[in-house]
C-alpha cells in the first residue's frame, strides 16, 4: 500500500531522526503518488518510485547488504515457491513448517487496543515478498486496529509483496525501501518489531539489532529468526549440504546473542526447524544510548541542586524560547499558533511587546492538564521534554513534576507514566550536564534536546 500524507507523521530521516514533509502529487485518499520526502532538519531528500517511499542512501549499503540486494532482487519472484516447497524437502523428516512455530513470541494475539495515544502498530524488517502476511492476519485480533509496516532492502521483493497485497491483504500494509541499520522511525514507534531470514547476512547484526530495540515501545517483544543448523538433532550429510547452499555467504551462522543491546532482558532461543532458531528478547525502559553502549554525555543523578536551578532559570528566555517553537519545529514539533498559546496560559502569562515578562502561575492542576496532553501528542517524547525544560526554568520544581507524571499514569496508563518518567530522568541528566558547561540558552538546549529526543 502507498503511504498517506497522514503516514508522514511517523517517519523520520534515517540520517539526522528529523521529522519528514512530503513535497508532490497526492491521489485520492491523499496517498503520495509522485514527489519526495525532505528532513526539516538536515535537508536531505528521499525519493518516491513509483509511490514507493526510497528511504534509502545507496552509498551506505556496504559489504554482505550490497551484493546480496540484487542476489534477492534476481529470485524475488521465486522466492515464495522456494520457501513453500523446497525448505521443507531439504529439512526432512523435520515435520511441520518453521513459519508457524515463530508467530507464537510475537505475540500478535496479545495485543490491545490504546485509550488515547498513537495506534498500535507491528513492523516487520525484512518483509520480502510478505510471506508473513498471512499469519500477521491470522493471528491478529480481528476487532483491532493495526498498522502494518513493512521495510526491505530490495526493490523486486516489496513490488512482489505489493501484488501479493492486491489479492490477498485485508487490512494495509505500508512499505518502505530502507536499511535496517537506519530504520527510518523515531524511538518508540511500534507494539511489534520482528525479524525473520535477515541477521545472518547484516553487515553489522549489532547496530541492526540495536535499531530493532530502538523502534520498539519499551518492554515488546523483538523476535529475530534466522538460519542455524541444530546441534541436537541426527543431521545425515544432505542436511549439512542443504544448509550450507542457504547459508554459503556465512561461514557460521548462530543466534546473535552476543550482539544484542545492552540491558536486553527476557533472552531466549528456540527452535523453529531443523535449519531455523527464534531468538527473543526485550528492551524494557531502555534508551537510544543504553542500546549503543553508553551515552556520550555524563549521567547525573537526576536532581538538580541550587547552583543549577539557578544558571537554568537565569539563562532561560522566554521570548528566546517562543520564536524557536515557532521559527524551526512547524513540522517534527507540533507548533501550531493554537498549541502554542495554550501551552503559553499553562506555564506563563502572554508576552509583552517590551520590558519584562510578567508570569502568571497556573495551579498543579492546570499543570497536570497540560502535560497529560503533550504526553498524548504524537513525537511526545521531545515535546515533553521541552516542556519539561520550561517547567523547571519556571518554577516548577523536579519532584512536582515527577508527581504531576505520577497522576498522569492514572489517566493515560503505565506505559505513558514510564517513558514521561524516562524522559524527566534524561532531560534534567541533560540540563545538570548542561548547567556545568553554561550552555543555558533556549536555543543551545532545544539543540541539545532535539538530538536526543528528535523524531
Amino acid at each position: 500500500m502507498r503511504l498517506t500524507s497522514e503516514d508522514v507523521r511517523t517517519l523520520a530521516c534515517p540520517v539526522c531522526r528529523g521529522g519528514l514533509r512530503f513535497e508532490g502529487d497526492l491521489s485520492r485518499g491523499q496517498r503520495l503518488e509522485n514527489g519526495f520526502l525532505d528532513c526539516v532538519r538536515c535537508g536531505r531528500v528521499w525519493p518516491l518510485r513509483h509511490g514507493l517511499a526510497a528511504l534509502l542512501d545507496e552509498k551506505t549499503v556496504r559489504g554482505p547488504d550490497r551484493w546480496l540486494q540484487p542476489i534477492y532482487d534476481f529470485i524475488a519472484p521465486t522466492h515464495d515457491l522456494g520457501v513453500l516447497l523446497a525448505l521443507p524437502l531439504m529439512q526432512f523428516p523435520d515435520p511441520g513448517a518453521s513459519r508457524r512455530r515463530y508467530m507464537e513470541p510475537i505475540d500478535l494475539k496479545g495485543l490491545r487496543a490504546r485509550r488515547e495515544g498513537p495506534p498500535v502498530r507491528v513492523l516487520e524488517v525484512g518483509i520480502g515478498s510478505g510471506g508473513n502476511l498471512p499469519l500477521i492476519e491470522r493471528d491478529l485480533p480481528s476487532a483491532l486496529e493495526v498498522e502494518i509496516w513493512g521495510l526491505d532492502l530490495s526493490p523486486r521483493m516489496l513490488r512482489e509483496c505489493e501484488r501479493r497485497l492486491k489479492w490477498y491483504a485485508r487490512r494495509p500494509v505500508r512499505l518502505l525501501l530502507g536499511d535496517a541499520h537506519r530504520l527510518p522511525f523515531p524511538d518508540d514507534s511500534f507494539d511489534r518489531v520482528f525479524n525473520v531470514g535477515g541477521i545472518n547476512g547484516y553487515r553489522d547484526p549489532a547496530t541492526a539489532l540495536a535499531e530493532m530495540a530502538r523502534v520498539a515501545r519499551p518492554g515488546t517483544p523483538i523476535v529475530v529468526v534466522d538460519e542455524h543448523l541444530d546441534p541436537n538433532r541426527l543431521n545425515l550429510p544432505h542436511h549439512y549440504l542443504a544448509f550450507w547452499g542457504l547459508t554459503w555467504f556465512d561461514p557460521y551462522p548462530e543466534p546473535p546473542i552476543k550482539h544484542l543491546p545492552k540491558g536486553a532482558s527476557h533472552v531466549e532461543v528456540r527452535r523453529v526447524s531443523r535449519f531455523y532458531y527464534c531468538l527473543t528478547f526485550r528492551m524494557p525502559g531502555a534508551t537510544h544510548d543504553d542500546q549503543q553502549g553508553g551515552s556520550t554525555m555524563p549521567k547525573g543523578d537526576g536532581n538538580l541542586d541550587s547552583e543549577g536551578l539557578k544558571a537554568i532559570r537565569g539563562a532561560y528566555d522566554n521570548r528566546q524560547m517562543t520564536q524557536v517553537l515557532r521559527s524551526g519545529f512547524e513540522d517534527p514539533y507540533p507548533a501550531t499558533t493554537a498549541w502554542l498559546d495554550a501551552l503559553g496560559k499553562a506555564f506563563d502569562s502572554e508576552l509583552a511587546d517590551e520590558g519584562d515578562v510578567g508570569r502568571t502561575r497556573f495551579s498543579p492542576q492546570d499543570r497536570e492538564r497540560c502535560i497529560i496532553a503533550i504526553l498524548t501528542g504524537r513525537g511526545g517524547g521531545l515535546t515533553l521534554a521541552i516542556h519539561i525544560y520550561m517547567a523547571i526554568a519556571l518554577g516548577v520544581e523536579v519532584e512536582e513534576i515527577k508527581q504531576i507524571l505520577c497522576l498522569t499514569g492514572l489517566y493515560t496508563g503505565v506505559d505513558n507514566f514510564a517513558a514521561g518518567l524516562r524522559t524527566l530522568q534524561t532531560t534534567v541528566e541533560l540540563l545538570e550536564y548542561l548547567a556545568q558547561k553554561r550552555t543555558l540558552r533556549p536555543m543551545q538546549v532545544v539543540a541539545t534536546l532535539l538530538e536526543k529526543f528528535g523524531d
